[in-house]
């Protein structure tokens, strides 16, 4: 694999990851009123609808995974972005005082374009393209892209929320699908496509099998698949809640998107320490440091009425979330090398993907049956998580590039 010194493909990678994840998987918080509004579907059958979807993605990751390391992650992402924009095109169109846009098949269809659009276009790819492109310094280019998705949330919700308010969910769909288009460009661009490194992935299209993976890792493969598939389900279940949650804490919605809102921009304190100070060390015990932070906010924050104390508990989160992110991509890549890179994580995401599907649904139903019953299994998964990512250290790095 050759080393690539320009940054511009990776920036632009982190571009694209904030209009994916900000715009294909945020958006469902602020847009689930308007469209049960207008099609009279209940925000529970929505969510579930949306979580069912992410099941159907999840079933085809391992493809995803491997269309990327055959023919280039950048062409997966594109493609998944102009899915993105249309199932938001379908979306917006429920405004429309049609009964074929109003019903279950049509807003699941839609949901469906747009989850895999998400699955195509975010962290899971993005991180194999950062590998595919300079193996030798994917640690550094996968902590810039999510350098830039650790404000996905923040820019979604700060724009999404008071949008729809004023203009409904037909504009606010056409504004998001113009967004979509936008990264599809970027990533359409001559320098992108130079930059992609096909010559090197038509020479070695490996398989991912199994039978020939070495003790180590299949016992890391496992080992990763659990963590992040827990971490996963937390941080899908807590994150898609806290505007709820602190709404009935504080009574002000206003306040409560701006809490929920600042984990975010705290993303990117983690990942810039991780960048500055981390890179310095084993990425598995900065994985281990950042857990801490994770279970330690998600505690704070489901016992606290002080609102310094909430901001202060996001922080932390946003801190610790920010660099598991870089982690999981990173460690991964210690397990396996980049011409397999991408298949890995296409298996591993299946699981992870699952997770991210009930995830939304499941989240919601024991906050709506006990809010203390939704605390616990939050922070007992997280626990849980940590404990699988604890058991990777004892695994030696199998990869060459990687060796401690």
């Amino acid at each position: 694999m050759k080393e690539n010194n320009s940054l511009f493909p990776v920036h632009t990678i982190g571009i694209v990851t904030i209009i994916g994840y900000g715009f294909l998987f945020y958006t469902i918080a602020p847009l689930k009123e308007y469209i049960s509004l207008h099609t009279n579907l209940s925000e529970e059958l929505i969510l579930t609808m949306f979580s069912l979807a992410l099941l159907f993605q999840a079933l085809l990751a391992p493809r995803i995974g491997k269309w990327s390391d055959h023919h280039g992650s950048l062409i997966v992402i594109k493609y998944g972005l102009l899915l993105g924009m249309i199932g938001s095109i379908f979306i917006g169109i429920t405004e429309i005082d049609l009964f074929i846009f109003k019903n279950v098949l049509w807003v699941f269809i839609s949901m469906f374009l747009i989850t895999l659009g998400l699955g195509m276009s975010t962290y899971e790819v993005a991180f194999n393209a950062a590998v595919q492109m300079d193996e030798i310094n994917s640690r550094k280019n996968i902590s810039i892209i999510t350098f830039y998705g650790a404000v996905a949330s923040t820019i979604t919700w700060l724009s999404i929320y008071p949008l729809i308010y004023n203009v409904g969910l037909f504009y606010t769909c056409l504004f998001i699908s113009i967004i979509l288009l936008i990264g599809y460009v970027l990533v359409s661009s001559k320098e992108m496509k130079y930059k992609s490194n096909i010559e090197y992935l038509n020479e070695s299209k490996l398989l991912f099998n199994w039978n020939e993976l070495n003790k180590t890792q299949k016992k890391s493969f496992f080992y990763i698949t659990i963590s992040s598939s827990l971490q996963n389900f937390f941080f899908v279940a807590f994150t898609l809640a806290l505007v709820n949650f602190f709404t009935e804490t504080f009574n002000d919605i206003s306040i409560a998107v701006l809490l929920a809102s600042i984990y975010g921009p705290f993303q990117l304190v983690g990942r810039y320490l991780e960048m500055k100070i981390g890179k310095h060390y084993d990425a598995r015990y900065t994985g281990l440091i950042a857990f801490l932070f994770v279970i330690f906010s998600i505690f704070t924050a489901q016992f606290t009425n002080n609102i310094f104390v909430a901001a202060i508990s996001m922080a932390f989160f946003g801190m610790g979330h920010g660099v598991l992110t870089i982690t999981y991509g990173y460690v991964t890549n210690m397990y396996f090398e980049s011409q397999i890179y991408g298949q890995a994580k296409g298996w591993m995401a299946l699981s992870r993907s699952i997770s991210f599907a009930v995830g939304p649904a499941v989240g919601a139903f024991l906050f709506a049956y006990n809010l203390n019953l939704f605390t616990i299994t939050i922070v007992i998964t997280a626990i849980l998580s940590a404990f699988s990512f604890l058991l990777i250290i004892f695994e030696k790095p199998t990869n060459q590039m990687h060796e401690l």
